[in-house]
């Protein structure tokens, strides 16, 4: 395999934990900034707890629909939190679901740049790194693949230098 195709294959990994990487910081930024939001009262519309399942593993996520009103227009949201996302602990989001259903007025912040975007919570939440982790931890990888073909020298020359390393250790040995 040669080395221009081998580079543009992890170009193509790379782009991807780019992405990664810039969709976590964007998030990571998002939710910082919602901690200078402006509240309204808002009104709970409905309230879900939904399950997928995939790979034989199912998720749960709670799912809600809010209104609020911002200078005398009107908007709905659904975001809890930047970040937020289904996972397999059913009674986390089972008790955040019971929670806001108990509730018939929520709490919304809203960007006051453009008011369509809310959250009912503000602040990084620990689910938030996960883009950024995860993106970071495949450059890694990435970068260790790169290293590897261009630092490593060619796999063609393995046995040769496998030889000599045997008979240097040979000699050692005497």
């Amino acid at each position: 395999m040669s080395k221009l195709f081998t580079s543009l294959f992890v170009l193509v990994f790379v782009g991807f934990g780019v992405g990664f990487l810039g969709y976590g910081i964007y998030q990571l930024d998002q939710a910082s900034r919602t901690t200078r939001w402006p509240a309204v009262r808002g009104e709970v519309l409905e309230c879900q707890l939904r399950s997928h399942t995939s790979d034989h593993k199912e998720t749960w996520a709670c799912h809600v629909k809010y209104a609020y009103d911002v200078d005398g227009r009107s908007y709905e949201g659904d975001r809890i939190a930047y970040g937020y996302n289904g996972t397999n602990n059913k009674s986390m989001h089972s008790d955040l679901k019971q929670k806001l259903s108990r509730s018939r007025y929520v709490r919304v912040y809203f960007d006051p740049q453009n008011p369509s975007e809310s959250t009912l919570a503000t602040g990084i939440h620990r689910s938030a790194y996960l883009p950024v982790l995860f993106g970071g931890a495949w450059l890694a990888f990435c970068g260790g693949i790169l290293a590897l073909v261009f630092l490593g020298g060619s796999h063609k020359n393995l046995p040769e230098r496998l030889a000599r390393l045997n008979h240097r250790s040979l000699s050692l040995v005497r």
